[in-house]
């Protein structure tokens, strides 16, 4: 019993030193390298402000495509849903009622919670 104490207790040691060296790894080390790489960069790039206002081919657009709409596919557009992101066979009933908010009420967005990402990315 005694030794299986001190072998738990000697492997928490360990972890606690472990933890310690990188948090002070981490203090320690410098972060004038980054600086220089962030300024370096933000040389290289000319950052220009950004503009509220839409440019006038945006805006041409834009007019086309509302023009091109219906009233229902204007109104969808307003709206989005939500959706549990994880894994949906194509004849599940959540899968069909998703696709029926893209197709027939044009819906605006689709809102993704829980899920990884790759059932995400082939659910879209």
């Amino acid at each position: 019993m005694n030794q299986y104490l001190m072998k738990t207790k000697s492997i928490f040691s360990s972890r606690h030193f472990l933890l310690a060296a990188l948090v002070a790894a981490l203090v320690v080390t410098p972060l004038a390298p980054l600086q220089e790489l962030t300024s370096a960069a933000s040389e290289a790039f000319e950052v220009r402000p950004y503009s509220a206002k839409p440019s006038s081919d945006a805006l041409k657009w834009a007019d086309k495509e509302l023009k091109r709409m219906s009233l229902d596919q204007k109104i969808g557009q307003l709206i989005s849903v939500g959706v549990n992101a994880t894994f949906l066979n194509q004849q599940s009933d959540a899968y069909k009622a998703l696709k029926r908010q893209v197709e027939e009420n044009h819906i605006g967005g689709i809102i993704l919670f829980r899920g990884p990402v790759y059932e995400s990315v082939v659910l879209m």
